[in-house]
């Protein structure tokens, strides 16, 4: 994340997110955080729709598979 200059504010918002269960430390990908990159006013609101976006993506390509 300090690589990606990932805002504490977005850092703060996926750790929320991984203590209320919506998703995991494994599911915060580097594309996640690439999209999740700018300062705090305007990345940490979008980390619940990105992070949601992405999980729900994962999981389609993974019922296509089957």
């Amino acid at each position: 994340m300090e690589r990606l200059k990932i805002s504490w504010g977005v850092q703060l918002e996926l750790a929320r997110g991984v203590l209320s269960e919506e998703w995991t430390w494994d599911d915060v990908t580097n594309q996640s955080l690439e999209r999740l990159r700018g300062i705090n006013a305007d990345a940490a609101p979008k980390v619940r729709s990105v992070m949601l976006k992405d999980l729900a993506e994962d999981q389609a390509q993974v019922s296509d598979v089957w």
